[in-house]
């Protein structure tokens, strides 16, 4: 059955709040709960099945409506989606914590100090800092990411036969079906661990259900019940978990 997309944004006013938001609605009809998201810019996008009633729909909104106004309040304090220019002082998240960016001539190396990530370069080309920091984070997806893999496999019930790391813009993860390989971005590692989790799950599940059916999140949510919660975390903060 096809999805429809309501691509007309609505407006709903709730009286005695002090600010009034645009969201825009989307039904589909594999959909059987309502869920917001709130997206870079402070967008509020809601999920619904194809028959809800707008009138519900309404409800479940003014429902959240705190929740709603706390996490835009924390996008707008957030980083603004702006391309890297790796510069020294710039921030940069691993694993979930802000550090300082620092340059150094040198040999190619990135190390922790302090607060600090010092990536040691040949010069102060951007195009140079970030294939030694996209280096450097592979690395540390080699590292942490197979136990990762090793703690939820047996909970999924299937496993890869290889795990392979690459730097892309648009995906965290994705999986090869046909060759039960999992593909992680490297980017990846800049995420708090809970939020690896729900990656390295949402992969796994992928072994099973190849699709994003009802049967496959069934599976997602038999293994991580908060899942919901972990993906919209990091959707909300895709704008800082990158090296773009």
């Amino acid at each position: 059955m096809r999805s429809f997309r309501y691509n007309r944004t609505m407006q709903y006013t709730l009286p005695l709040l002090t600010s009034d938001f645009s969201y825009e609605l989307v039904r589909s009809a594999k959909r059987r709960t309502l869920a917001i998201e709130i997206h870079p810019g402070g967008r509020v996008k809601v999920r619904a099945p194809l028959r809800t009633s707008e009138r519900a729909i309404a409800a479940f909104v003014a429902e959240k409506r705190d929740w709603i106004d706390k996490k835009r309040a924390e996008l707008s304090t957030a980083a603004p989606n702006l391309p890297r220019r790796f510069l020294p002082g710039e921030r940069l998240s691993y694993l979930g914590q802000e550090y300082r960016l620092d340059v150094q001539a040198g040999r190619r190396q990135v190390t922790l100090d302090g607060d600090r990530i010092v990536v040691n370069a040949k010069d102060f080309e951007a195009a140079r800092i970030q294939a030694a920091l996209v280096a450097w984070f592979k690395t540390e997806c080699e590292r942490l990411l197979p136990e990762r893999v090793g703690v939820f496999a047996p909970l999924v019930g299937a496993a890869p036969v290889a795990l392979r790391y690459r730097h892309n813009r648009r995906r965290w993860g994705s999986c090869d079906f046909g060759a039960k390989t999992i593909f992680f971005n490297v980017t990846l590692a800049m995420a708090p661990q809970d939020l690896i989790d729900y990656v390295v799950v949402h992969e796994l599940c992928h072994l099973l259900v190849p699709d994003h059916s009802p049967r496959y999140w069934r599976e997602v949510a038999r293994v991580m019940p908060d899942y919901e919660v972990r993906r919209r975390a990091l959707q909300a903060r895709e704008a800082v978990y990158t090296l773009y």
